[in-house]
């Protein structure tokens, strides 16, 4: 994976998420950025549903702190609400 830098626009995260899509009603992200808030992006089903992955490309203004992020799937069905794992990555500042 490249580095993601503050202000990048297009970054595509793409999650894995290991169950089939066919049904999901809800496909997002939730972030919490390095300064405790959090975030959710509306993420979108990548390719055919039964692969399990979703993902996100950034816009403006999505990456603005530089440090750790912590990110998280969330899927939903008719039937049950769905957390996945917990991933971390890093923001780096840009060079001025």
């Amino acid at each position: 994976m490249a580095k993601i830098y503050i202000d990048d626009v297009g970054t595509k995260f793409i999650i894995d998420t290991g169950v089939d899509l066919t049904n999901a009603t809800v496909t997002k992200l939730k972030l919490k950025k390095p300064d405790g808030s959090v975030v959710e992006w509306i993420a979108s089903i990548e390719g055919d549903a039964k692969n399990g992955k979703i993902s996100y490309a950034t816009q403006a203004g999505d990456i603005n702190l530089a440090g750790v992020w912590q990110l998280q799937s969330y899927i939903e069905f008719s039937y049950l609400k769905y957390n996945g794992e917990t991933v971390n990555f890093i923001v780096y500042e840009q060079w001025k």
